[in-house]
């Protein structure tokens, strides 16, 4: 980006719309007190954010509504402008049934650009904490994360 542009705050709208034109990102969440990222793959329907959470995720988290972060962002240095976007909530795995004998759910569609990978878990994450900036023109970027 270049020196002096202006960093603009986005409203809990624009953070939606952004989040809606990518489907991956990053799930943050503690383990034993440390920080473990995950690689993610989202699609958020309505006020429903849906992640399909890569290798790495251990199968206990976060399966006692615990508070997780999701982020997803896009830039082009070319064009200088960035957007990243943050969601903090309560996870929870999807499941059928409720307490120690829930099972699993069936994965929901799984959504475009997913690795192929097998998932460690299918997760809602509650939007309860959203924030996001954005820098340079907006028009562009949002014109550019069609590509």
């Amino acid at each position: 980006m270049s020196e002096g542009a202006a960093v603009r705050l986005l409203g809990r709208d624009e953070v939606c719309w952004l989040i809606r034109r990518r489907s991956d990102g990053h799930l943050a969440l503690t383990e034993g007190a440390l920080p473990v990222v995950v690689p993610v793959v989202y699609r958020l329907d309505d006020d429903e954010l849906t992640v399909w959470a890569g290798p790495g995720l251990s199968p206990r988290v976060p399966d006692r509504h615990e508070v997780v972060a999701f982020q997803t962002g896009a830039h082009d240095p070319v064009s200088l402008w960035a957007w990243s976007v943050l969601v903090q909530g309560r996870a929870h795995p999807l499941a059928r049934g409720h307490g120690p004998t829930a099972e699993p759910a069936p994965p929901r569609t799984t959504p475009a650009g997913w690795p192929g990978w097998p998932p460690s878990g299918v997760f809602e994450v509650h939007m309860d904490l959203v924030s996001g900036w954005m820098v340079g023109d907006a028009d562009v970027a949002s014109d550019a994360d069609d590509r």
